[in-house]
C-alpha cells in the first residue's frame, strides 16, 4: 500500500470518523419544577414542589429527584434527595402529568431566605445525575429569593449559578398559597413565575395551559414502537397520540387514560370509501376521560357474557370521549344469558354518581349485529344511564337483529331500570339507520330510534334518515314532540295514529311512528285516524274498525280490506293486492256501510277490479278518485243501497268503468269515463 501523503491521511481520517457511530446519546425529557411553597405565615404548613413532565409513561420516575440547596452555604441535601416516585401523582393535562412532594408532610422542611431547588436526571440511566435542561435551555436549578451557586461537587447542581424565578415568599403569605408557573405553552420558556397565589398543586395553575404532544406507533408485523394497541395504551403517558398502522389486532383494547388513538383511517368516516384498515378483533373498552378513537375497524368474537356484549362500550363515568370514523361489524351472540343484549357502540352511564359529560359518536358505521333468539336483543348505537350530554350524529345503522331477535334498535336512548338514571341532553342528529329487525310477536319490534327514558326536553332528534325498519320511532316516555320528528327527519315510511283532538296518540305511555300501516290500524281505537306519510307500503291492510286512513303525502299501498262500517280511505296511490281470491285495489266486504273513498289514484296492474263492493254495503261513497287500469273500474253486488259514485275519473279499464250486479243500487254521476260509450265501454 503507498503511503498517505499528509493530505490524504487528513481525508482519510475524516472519512473514519465520519462512519464510526458516535455514541449513544440520551433523550432528555421535557420537565420542569412547576410551583413551589416554601413560607408562610404561622408555622411551616404544606411546603411543597410540583414538578411536570411530557409524556410521563416514556421514563422511569426513579431516574428523577429533586435536591434542595442551601443559600448559606452552596451545599445541598445530598444526603437526602428525593426521588419523583416519591413525589404524589397528580392531574394530566395536554400529554403533561403533574407530581407533587409534600415536605412538610414528610417531616422536612424547605429554607425561607436565598434557597435553591434542582431538578436532576440520570440520562444514562447509571445512577449519574446531572441537572435536567428543559425544553427552551433552561437548567432547572432554581433560586428564590437571590442567587446561589452550588459547592463544587455537590449534587447534580454543584458548581452551578442558579437561575432565579423572579417570585418569591419573603412577605410569608397565607396558608394555601405559593408561588407559580402561569400561561401557555409546551416548555419552562413558555411560562412566566408569579404570585404568591392560591396554590393548585397537583393541577396546572389557574393561569396555566399545558398542550403538547407524543406519538407512538403501532403495527403488527412491524417496524414501530410496539406490535399490539394494548401494550402501546399501557407505555404510553395520558396525552399522547398512538398511530395504529393497517393488519389484524388479535386483542381486546381498554383506553384508560387520556389519548388519541388513530387508525389507518382516521378523518374517514365509517360510510366513506376506505383504505386498509386497523381491525380489531376484539372489544374495545374506553374508561378515561378526554380519548379520542379514531379511524378503526372493530370486529369483536362473538358475545358469551355480559362483559363482552358490547363491541365498543364508553363507561365509568368519562368525559370528553369521542369515538369517530370508525366501524363497528359482524357482532353476534353466543349462549348469552337471557335478556343480555348485543350494543355496538354504547355509551353507558350506569347508576353512578358521576356522569358520563360530552361523549360524541360521529361519523361511524355500525352494522351486521345479528342479535339472538333468546330474550336478549340487539342495538346498534344505545346511550344508557347517566349521561349527561351525548351527541350522535353521522352514523350508518344497517342490519341490526333477526327474525328472531326479540328487541333491535338502530339507536336507542335508554335508563337503568332499576336504579332510576337516565340521559340528559342527547342529540341524534344527521344519521342513517337501515334495516333493523325483530320478532314480530313481541311487544317491541325493530325499531329505528328508540326512546325508552330520558330528558325528552333535552333530546334532539333530527335530520336523520330511517329506512327498512318494523317502527321507525318508538318514545315511551310519551313525552317527545313527534310532530317535529316527523318533519325534521326523511323516513322511507311514516304512519302514526292521531286522535280525535289530532294529536299523536298516547298508547299506554308509548307513542310510534309505524312503519307498516297495518300495526298502525291495530294500535288505533273507532273513530281515530291512521296518518300515512309518503312511500311505498307493500302490504293489504285489513281495516277492521271504524277509522279514517288519511295521506299526508300521496303514499303507496297495494290494497285495502274494508271490514267494518264507517271507513274512509283519503288520498291514496293504490296498485292492487290479492283480497278474497280477487285481485282488487279497495274491497268492501259485505254489509258493511258509511264508506268514503275520495281522492285516491287506483292504478291496476291490467285485471281484477279497481274498487270492489260486495253485496249488501250501502251508505257509501266513492269521490274524486282516478280508477285506471283494471279490468272493472268499480263493481258493486245486490243487494243494496245508496252507493254513490260521482265526480271520479274511470278509465282505462278493459271490461268495464262500473259494473252493478243483481240489482245493486249504484249511482253514477260526474264521473269521467275517458270515451263517449259511458261506463260499460271504454
Amino acid at each position: 500500500m503507498w503511503p498517505l501523503r499528509p493530505a490524504g491521511r487528513a481525508l482519510f481520517l475524516s472519512l473514519l470518523f465520519a462512519l464510526s457511530p458516535l455514541p449513544a446519546q440520551a433523550q432528555t425529557p421535557n420537565a420542569w419544577i412547576n410551583e413551589i411553597h416554601y413560607d408562610n405565615a404561622g408555622g411551616d404548613t404544606d411546603e411543597v414542589v410540583e414538578v411536570v413532565i411530557e409524556d410521563a409513561g416514556s421514563v422511569a420516575l426513579d431516574r428523577f429527584q429533586v435536591l434542595h440547596y442551601n443559600g448559606a452555604d452552596g451545599n445541598s441535601d445530598a444526603a437526602a434527595p428525593v426521588p419523583l416516585d416519591a413525589f404524589a401523582p397528580g392531574a394530566t393535562a395536554g400529554g403533561f402529568s403533574l407530581y407533587s412532594y409534600n415536605y412538610t408532610n414528610n417531616g422536612e422542611t424547605l429554607q425561607n431566605g436565598t434557597e435553591a431547588l434542582a431538578l436532576c436526571f440520570d440520562g444514562n440511566d447509571d445512577g449519574t445525575f446531572e441537572t435536567l435542561v428543559s425544553s427552551g435551555g433552561t437548567d432547572q436549578f432554581l433560586s428564590y429569593e437571590g442567587t446561589l451557586t452550588g459547592t463544587s461537587g455537590d449534587g447534580c447542581a454543584g458548581g452551578e449559578t442558579s437561575t432565579p424565578i423572579g417570585a418569591d415568599e419573603s412577605t410569608p403569605p397565607p396558608v394555601g398559597e405559593s408561588v407559580q408557573l402561569e400561561g401557555s405553552g409546551t416548555a419552562y420558556t413558555d411560562f412566566t413565575w408569579t404570585g404568591p397565589l392560591a396554590s393548585t398543586t397537583g393541577t396546572p395553575s389557574a393561569g396555566q395551559t399545558l398542550s403538547g404532544s407524543v406519538t407512538i406507533t403501532v403495527d403488527d408485523d412491524g417496524p414501530a414502537d410496539y406490535a399490539s394497541i394494548q401494550t402501546a395504551i399501557d407505555a404510553a403517558g395520558p396525552g399522547a397520540t398512538i398511530q395504529v398502522l393497517e393488519g389484524f389486532y388479535a386483542e381486546s383494547v381498554t383506553v384508560d387514560k387520556q389519548l388519541t388513538l388513530e387508525g389507518p383511517n382516521a378523518g374517514t368516516p365509517g360510510d366513506a370509501t376506505r383504505g386498509s384498515e386497523a381491525t380489531i378483533e376484539g372489544q374495545v373498552v374506553i374508561s378515561a376521560s378526554d380519548v379520542v378513537f379514531d379511524g378503526f375497524d372493530v370486529a369483536p368474537p362473538p358475545a358469551t357474557s355480559n362483559a363482552t356484549a358490547e363491541a365498543l362500550r364508553v363507561g365509568t363515568a368519562p368525559d370528553d370521549v369521542v369515538v369517530t370514523n370508525t366501524v363497528v361489524r359482524d357482532f353476534e351472540e353466543s349462549g348469552l344469558p337471557p335478556w343480555e343484549g348485543l350494543g355496538g357502540i354504547v355509551a353507558f352511564g350506569g347508576n353512578s354518581g358521576d356522569a358520563i359529560d360530552d361523549v360524541t359518536i360521529a361519523d361511524n358505521k355500525v352494522q351486521n349485529l345479528d342479535g339472538r333468539d333468546t330474550k336478549g336483543g340487539a342495538a346498534g348505537i344505545s346511550v344508557q344511564g347517566h349521561v349527561d350530554g351525548a351527541t350522535v350524529t353521522g352514523n350508518t345503522v344497517a342490519n341490526v337483529g333477526m327474525d328472531a331477535t326479540t328487541w333491535a334498535f338502530g339507536i336507542v336512548v335508554r335508563g337503568t331500570d332499576n336504579h332510576g338514571q337516565t340521559p340528559t341532553g342527547v342529540d341524534a342528529s344527521g344519521n342513517d339507520v337501515s334495516a333493523v329487525q325483530s320478532a314480530p310477536a313481541t311487544s317491541t319490534v325493530g325499531v329505528g330510534f328508540g326512546f325508552e327514558d330520558g330528558a325528552a326536553g333535552t333530546t334532539t332528534v333530527a335530520g336523520n334518515s330511517f329506512s327498512n325498519t318494523e317502527l321507525q320511532v318508538e318514545d315511551k316516555t310519551a313525552a317527545l314532540d313527534l310532530d317535529a320528528l316527523l318533519a325534521d327527519n326523511t323516513f322511507d315510511r311514516a304512519v302514526v295514529v292521531r286522535n280525535a283532538n289530532g294529536n299523536v296518540k298516547d298508547e299506554s305511555g308509548v307513542q310510534r311512528i309505524y312503519s307498516p300501516i297495518s300495526p298502525a290500524v291495530a294500535a288505533a281505537a273507532p273513530g281515530e285516524t291512521v296518518e300515512v306519510h309518503g312511500g311505498t307500503y307493500a302490504e293489504t291492510v285489513t281495516v277492521d274498525k271504524a277509522l279514517t286512513l288519511q295521506d299526508a303525502s300521496t303514499p303507496t299501498v297495494d290494497a285495502f280490506e274494508v271490514a267494518a262500517d264507517n271507513v274512509t280511505i283519503d288520498g291514496f296511490t293504490i296498485t292492487g293486492g290479492t283480497v278474497g281470491g280477487e285481485t282488487a285495489g279497495i274491497f268492501v266486504q259485505s254489509n258493511t256501510s258509511g264508506h268514503t273513498f275520495s281522492a285516491n289514484n287506483l292504478g291496476g296492474p291490467g285485471s281484477g277490479t279497481g274498487l270492489r263492493v260486495r253485496s249488501g254495503v250501502s251508505g257509501t261513497e266513492i269521490t274524486e278518485n282516478n280508477i285506471s287500469g283494471w279490468a272493472v273500474g268499480v263493481a258493486a253486488d245486490a243487494p243494496g243501497q245508496n252507493v254513490q259514485v260521482a265526480d271520479n275519473c274511470i278509465s282505462g279499464n278493459t271490461t268495464a268503468g262500473v259494473q252493478s250486479s243483481g240489482g245493486q243500487i249504484l249511482t253514477a254521476t260526474g264521473n269521467y269515463w275517458g270515451a263517449s260509450s259511458g261506463p260499460s265501454g271504454d
